[in-house]
């Protein structure tokens, strides 16, 4: 029996893919645009910024981003990005 997730993620066709892990104990974020992405926060918690609008995520939370949505995912927003 699937849960709702798998559902979700057997429905939805991906072309390529890319798995980042961040297990981050300072101050992090990183810049994607152009790809379609999601995000599941495991234990902490993060921030994401789109359009200018600033959404508080935390563990369990699951974000998806549709293509071309520029957005910074971040922990604190004046550190170096690691990818953008």
């Amino acid at each position: 029996m699937m849960d709702a997730l798998s559902h979700l993620l057997d429905d939805v066709h991906f072309s390529g893919a890319e798995y980042l892990y961040v297990n981050a104990l300072q101050n992090w974020q990183f810049h994607l645009a152009k790809q379609t992405v999601f995000y599941i926060v495991l234990t902490g918690e993060a921030k994401l910024s789109v359009s200018h609008q600033l959404h508080t995520l935390s563990a369990g939370n699951i974000v998806f981003m549709p293509y071309g949505a520029a957005h910074c995912f971040f922990f604190f927003f004046f550190s170096t990005p690691i990818k953008q």
